[in-house]
């Protein structure tokens, strides 16, 4: 009789496997990804974006913004790598990169202003163009600087613990059907133009009206999605059959009025990303690694796209002169979609007239709901003032980013404090939704997250009053759980990582 001997195959040495070869933390797969992302943004989109790159970027104005480009990139390219659902922080460094890198890049390169050059004489001094990227970047170290402080100070008072009732069903049901009854009323009177263009809305109801009936249904929409979804607070199945189609009849009456051709692009990114994130059960690495390489390429494709085809009633009304057709043609233009760096420098032409304004646009902002009947003083939409100063004759797509409002208002000094505060809470809210995703502020976070983008772009004297509603529906439905104690360990950890 004969033992039988098992053979055993021999291993491999070596496994050339992208998915299963650890480089750090991370498998090679994700730092060939994170790699190829980079050299995309960073230096391959602003070399073909560029007709004579090497000249650019050996002019001061083009070198900075090369550098906000490069420094844009490899925040966002650290978010793709780490994966996690830092919202804040991702949608900052995208609007960062796309209307202050490689739009401004670009723009220089090309160095057509038609505008300016129609109504105020002449381009831009390189001067101004070369001071309002170094804004940008000031703003940008100060939102860093602000995201760090609270990395690094992070206490046991900044959390709260998750629980099943954070969020209030009677509130919801209460919100939802007078989110729904709004709704409807309003379909009613708008009747077919509710989907067509802008201006054939605005042409038959308020401003109030419409910023409130749509951010009462976003909130709501949004709160209703998280509650059974995200955060799996509530449970579907125990809801009556009655309750179900008034949630559905809200999410369905959200997403109709909020709809891309009769709503502004920043209201229209924020009810679809914000619907988008509550609605998944995890907030998984690919998911979020997909989420900011699309908010780049939509935003370059997509947003342009929409201004030109529903912005007017009139077709023809809906053109606008770009310097060239394709992907960078919209890029190139300062007059239109990506125009925010531009405008900054408007913003410096300003102040050197007419000085700062000392905090009272932003006043005016913040208690924008005071009537001017009370407050006779009350000052204008800032991106509107600057335009009507400097001559132009048309405010079509002029809005006035927060480094220009901020910068308008008092110098670096104001732009830094107003930058700094902007990167605390962002992290802030950060940390909240990645340690107790059903805790309260972490709630609020999707939603505040994916409508910055209308805060950064301004004015906020347009985008606050919309922000108002939001929150206000949010926090009347949303209940503020207890608080829990935390290990220091735990917490230092996840600052960390985040």
């Amino acid at each position: 009789m004969t033992d039988s001997v098992a053979v055993k195959a021999p291993s491999r040495l070596i496994e050339l496997d992208a998915k299963t070869i650890q480089i750090g933390a991370q498998p090679a797969g994700v730092w060939l990804l994170g790699f190829g992302f980079w050299f995309a943004i960073a230096i391959l989109l602003p070399f073909l974006g560029s007709k004579y790159f090497l000249e650019t970027l050996l002019s001061p104005a083009g070198f900075l913004c090369f550098v906000t480009i490069q420094l844009s990139a490899l925040r966002l390219t650290m978010l793709l790598l780490a994966g996690q659902a830092r919202y804040m922080a991702i949608n900052f460094w995208v609007f960062v990169y796309l209307f202050f890198g490689i739009s401004a890049m670009v723009q220089v390169d090309n160095g057509v202003f038609p505008r300016h050059q129609a109504y105020v004489g002449g381009g831009y001094a390189p001067r101004d163009l070369t001071t309002a990227q170094i804004i940008v970047l000031v703003g940008c170290i100060a939102y860093e600087l602000g995201s760090y402080m609270v990395r690094q100070r992070t206490t046991k008072r900044f959390f709260v613990a998750p629980r099943q009732i954070s969020i209030s069903l009677p509130a919801l049901h209460a919100f939802a059907l007078i989110s729904c009854i709004a709704g409807v009323l309003y379909i009613a009177k708008s009747g077919a133009s509710i989907i067509g263009s802008r201006d054939s809305v605005q042409n038959f109801d308020s401003a109030a009206a419409n910023y409130l009936t749509r951010m009462l249904l976003f909130a709501t929409a949004f709160l209703i999605c998280y509650a059974y979804r995200r955060g799996q607070i509530l449970k579907w199945r125990s809801l009556s059959r009655i309750s179900q189609g008034l949630f559905i009849l809200c999410v369905a009456l959200c997403l109709l009025l909020n709809n891309p051709t009769t709503t502004q692009r920043g209201v229209v990114s924020a009810v679809f990303g914000g619907l988008a994130v509550a609605s998944v059960r995890v907030d998984s690495k690919r998911l979020v690694r997909l989420l900011i390489i699309g908010l780049i390429g939509a935003t370059i494709l997509v947003y342009p796209l929409l201004n030109q085809t529903f912005r007017r009633s009139d077709p023809t009304a809906n053109q606008v002169d770009v310097v060239e057709p394709g992907i960078f043609g919209a890029l190139r233009s300062s007059d239109t979609d990506f125009g925010m760096y531009t405008q900054i420098a408007d913003g410096i032409e300003y102040v050197r007239v007419d000085g700062y304004s000392n905090g009272s646009f932003l006043a005016s902002s913040l208690l924008v709901f005071i009537p001017r009947s009370i407050w006779t003083s009350k000052s204008f939409d800032v991106g509107d003032t600057v335009h009507d100063r400097l001559g132009y004759n048309s405010r079509y797509n002029y809005s006035s980013p927060l480094w220009m409002e901020s910068f308008v208002e008092g110098g670096y000094i104001w732009l830094s404090i107003v930058l700094l505060a902007l990167g605390a809470i962002s992290m802030l809210l950060d940390l909240h939704y990645l340690k107790f995703p059903v805790g309260r502020l972490a709630i609020l976070t999707p939603a505040i997250a994916f409508y910055q983008g209308y805060l950064l772009r301004g004015s906020l004297m347009s985008s606050l009053p919309m922000l108002y509603v939001m929150l206000t529906v949010l926090l009347l439905i949303v209940r503020r759980p207890r608080v829990i104690q935390v290990p220091e360990t735990e917490l230092a950890t996840t600052a960390r990582t985040a």
